[in-house]
């Protein structure tokens, strides 16, 4: 049965939000798969490994109120268009239909102008017949207000119960968007920005599960020592980030990095779904071929280890010791040929040696749902 298929940020989460009325509205079932405090690559991660997505489903998108976040503290706002791109590619290639909301955070909903970042992105769909609407464009011109209220943004999120009349609104729009939804159709060659870039998620690594009743995230089990079968260029790490995930070095030929399987978000001491692009930390593609070796290994002394915001903060010992944190995925790309099945080739399998002290995994099992689908309708 056709189902809405939600990827989506914060304000896409909460159960009394928004995607619970759009539910009752539309009449179809939901299938939430939104992720919070991150960008369009996880929402692909999560369309290609959830077993529930089928064809003719109905994704809707909405992460434009993170992506604008991310331009304004320096992120490369063409690298995030390019990530949306491969979504919606993903989408064409699945037969998936697509629709997207698109928010914006409070400096620019309370701005008479229009966003640069919202711009390039509405060029984008509109370039691949993908229907989308602005919540701040749609309600000034229902209501005839210059800006959208400041009183949307006084929550933690701009779509729950404590905003029912915007949040009804934004439903509304949605349900009125399902029955114009479509597979996004294949643009002009001079419209695409990835050109001939083909983009996958390889998580063929993955020996484990995280599981429960909510989601199913497959995920690699330390150490991991892998094989490129093919050049290209590794573009992503996809990883499970605990309170006290530990810190690994990822080792891509000569290039190494000391990653933190922590977050330090002191108000969420759950697991959190997190994406580094390699791009960032080394300022040029990571380019990888044939034969180059990649291998991810717990470390065991204390040290400086890098965050997804590129900074670099210390780990004492307890954290270092933890080791809960999990490697999901690592995204891969190739221009002009599509991407072999396998570009990477695991060696040498070995057993964790964190899960033969109490095996870990299930220890963040029971609450790596939560963690990702917390507040989820």
């Amino acid at each position: 049965m056709k189902k809405i298929v939600v990827a989506g940020g914060g304000n896409s989460l909460p159960r009394d939000g928004y995607v619970a009325r759009l539910a009752d509205m539309a009449k179809l079932p939901v299938h939430n798969l939104s992720t919070d405090a991150t960008t369009s690559l996880t929402a692909l991660f999560r369309l290609q490994v959830d077993p529930e997505v089928e064809p003719g489903d109905i994704v809707l998108w909405e992460y434009a109120l993170h992506e604008i976040n991310h331009v304004a503290r320096g992120q490369d706002a063409d690298a995030l268009l390019h990530e949306v791109e491969q979504l919606i590619r993903y989408c064409i290639r699945q037969r998936l239909m697509m629709m997207a909301l698109v928010l914006e955070p409070l400096g620019v909903g309370l701005s008479l102008t229009e966003d640069p970042y919202t711009q390039r992105l509405q060029a984008l769909f509109d370039s691949y017949g993908v229907v989308h609407v602005s919540l701040k464009r749609a309600y000034k011109e229902k209501f005839e207000h210059k800006r959208l209220p400041k009183k949307f943004f006084s929550g933690p999120d701009t779509l729950d119960i404590s905003n029912i009349h915007l949040m009804s609104f934004a439903a509304n729009l949605c349900a009125r968007m399902v029955g114009l939804a479509d597979v996004p159709r294949q643009p002009r060659s001079e419209l695409r920005l990835t050109g001939e870039t083909h983009f996958a998620f390889v998580n063929d690594f993955a020996t484990g599960t995280l599981a429960d009743d909510m989601i199913r995230l497959p995920v690699g089990q330390l150490p991991l020592d892998l094989e490129v079968t093919e050049d290209g260029v590794l573009d992503s790490l996809i990883y499970v980030a605990t309170p006290d995930g530990g810190g690994v070095k990822v080792t891509i030929g000569a290039r190494e990095i000391p990653l933190a399987l922590q977050h330090r978000n002191l108000n969420f001491p759950r697991p959190m779904l997190r994406l580094l692009r390699l791009e960032t930390v080394f300022g040029e593609p990571c380019t990888v071929s044939r034969g180059d070796r990649i291998t991810i290994a717990w470390e065991t002394t204390p040290g400086s280890f890098r965050f997804p915001s590129g900074e670099m903060h210390w780990m004492p010992e307890a954290v270092v010791a933890g080791r809960t944190g999990r490697i999901a995925a690592l995204g891969f790309s190739r221009r002009d040929e599509p991407l072999a099945l396998a570009p990477l080739r695991r060696l040498a399998p070995q057993k964790d040696p964190a899960q033969m002290a109490g095996n870990p995994v299930r220890k963040i099992a029971g609450v790596i749902g939560r963690a990702l689908r917390t507040r989820q309708a």
